[in-house]
């Protein structure tokens, strides 16, 4: 009967080199996607934030609260909910909504070309229709639509 000797040698750089370069891809790749996940949920967030500001402000003109009506004003990095029926940026009563720094209302879409929607009482219609886009900063191609109804409900695309 011949015995069979087996040798046991060590890991060789090479073998080192390639794991590590391995788990460095598969790393990057979990840190891209992860980084990807964490902006689509800071943007989806945003924008049922800014939707229920938005459903906010017609209720408060459909109850009436203060005998007032309400709009909204959108700006780039926030929205502001104001009484009355024009917009004062000076006014103390205005209600700023700051958006998060990473999301930006990248374009508005309104029929009269205005930033502004404002609700009636009582029934909660608006003054305008269309469209506010959110956008993330870093990748604008990633983006929420709120839609505006000339009833005044708001709908996420």
């Amino acid at each position: 009967m011949q015995v069979v000797q087996i040798k046991f040698r060590g890991i060789s750089a090479v073998e080192v080199l390639v794991t590590i370069s391995v788990l460095a891809i598969l790393s990057t790749i979990g840190f891209v996607s992860y980084s990807s996940f964490v902006s689509k949920n800071v943007l989806d967030k945003s924008a049922k934030s800014v939707m229920a500001f938005v459903e906010e402000t017609r209720l408060q003109s459909i109850a009436s609260k203060n005998g007032e009506r309400f709009g909204v004003h959108f700006e780039a990095d926030g929205l502001t909910r104001f009484p009355g029926g024009t917009f004062v940026l000076s006014d103390p009563s205005n209600v700023l909504y700051p958006l998060d720094a990473d999301v930006s209302v990248s374009a508005i879409n309104l029929a009269d070309s205005s930033s502004d929607v404002v609700f009636s009482r009582i029934n909660g219609k608006a003054s305008t229709s269309g469209v506010i886009e959110l956008s993330l900063v870093a990748d604008p191609s990633q983006k929420k639509q709120l839609r505006v109804e000339p009833t005044g409900l708001v709908f996420l695309q």
